[in-house]
């Protein structure tokens, strides 16, 4: 067999590979659907029927687009939990030497293997989520609540939070790597990737509360 014959049967068993990890892994985007469509587009439905419900709907549909856009934050906590989340789920093969020693007894590098289940977990999220993506866009049109205003925030909010899954996924991996995917081992992975959004958190906080006290002396002066 040539070399080219060689390449082509090696890219057709990876890719075989890659699908058979998919479809081991579609109970995880079903949860990760699942939760993404409770805290997404079901709410959004909810704030759209309350907004439309009143008689000066037109008059509402800015409120409700900035209803929309003060929502970003409850997507990107979601967004990191569920990168902890499939990280664990995808690499969780590692605590079983039984699991360690099938896998790598298959004909695939460790490199390969590693970008395998890295790749599945992202295309995992990104379906379930790029689903509950298309039915978010469909509400405003639907219910007539300014589709071409909420376009551009619910794509950015979704846009904003894949790449947070993206960046809490990959610094799951790597501490994951580092330290173990044991149960025991999983608090301190949490604690290592809930570091970023406590700090968010706590800037927005802080300025909340200056903007607060600075109103109320204002106020009581």
């Amino acid at each position: 067999m040539t070399s080219r014959s060689l390449t082509s049967a090696d890219k057709n068993c990876n890719f075989k590979f890659f699908v058979a990890t998919l479809k081991s892994a579609w109970t995880q985007g079903v949860i990760y659907f699942i939760i993404t469509f409770l805290l997404g587009p079901v709410l959004l439905l909810i704030a759209a029927n309350s907004y439309k419900g009143n008689m000066f709907r037109e008059k509402n549909i800015p409120g409700f687009v900035e209803a929309i856009g003060e929502s970003y934050f409850l997507f990107y906590l979601l967004s990191g939990c569920i990168a902890v989340m499939c990280a664990i789920f995808m690499f969780n093969y590692l605590n079983s030497r039984v699991n360690v020693n099938f896998y790598h007894s298959l004909p695939f590098s460790r490199t390969r293997l590693f970008f395998n289940n890295y790749l599945a977990g992202i295309t995992v999220f990104a379906v379930s989520f790029g689903l509950n993506y298309i039915v978010a866009i469909s509400i405003p049109a639907v219910t007539g609540m300014g589709f071409i205003e909420c376009f551009p925030v619910l794509s950015s909010i979704f846009g904003n939070s894949l790449l947070y899954f993206l960046l809490f996924y990959s610094m799951t991996v790597m501490i994951g790597m580092l330290t173990g995917f044991a149960p025991v081992q999983w608090l301190m992975t949490v604690i290592a990737i809930a570091i970023l959004p406590a700090i968010k958190l706590g800037t927005v906080l802080l300025q909340s509360f200056q903007s607060t006290v600075v109103w109320t002396d204002y106020y009581l002066s």
